[in-house]
């Protein structure tokens, strides 16, 4: 619709102008690479989703090797999310110890507080 609304405000002004769309299919095979490697070098993820679906001319090691960055990174976050999840949960239980054990010299402590000074 919008297309249709352009060109008839385009005729009115006395301009001609013809807008066409071009799908996908009809895009030549080096405008697919320029997209393919502008969406690479500026939005990765994509990028990799675009050469994996239209670089089909282009070989599988190529591809993977592109890929592999991604993949390492995807991985990094998964290791360092179990370590940093064990960690927390080592530390957790090691402050709530450490709390209990506070807890107990402090009660231990206003007991002790009442009482007279004794020498042993």
């Amino acid at each position: 619709m919008p297309a249709k609304k352009a060109k008839r405000m385009i005729e009115k002004k006395g301009v001609k102008a013809r807008v066409t769309k071009v799908p996908a299919e009809q895009l030549s095979y080096d405008s697919k690479v320029i997209i393919t490697v502008l969406l690479l070098l500026f939005v990765y993820p994509i990028g990799l989703a675009f050469m994996w679906g239209w670089m089909r001319h282009w070989s599988s090691w190529l591809k993977w090797l592109i890929t592999l960055p991604f993949a390492a990174f995807l991985l990094s976050l998964i290791v360092v999310s179990i370590l940093l999840g064990t960690v927390l949960k080592d530390y957790a239980s090691y402050t709530q110890s450490d709390m209990q054990y506070k807890e107990k010299m402090w009660k231990n402590y206003q007991d002790n507080e009442s009482k007279p000074f004794q020498i042993q």
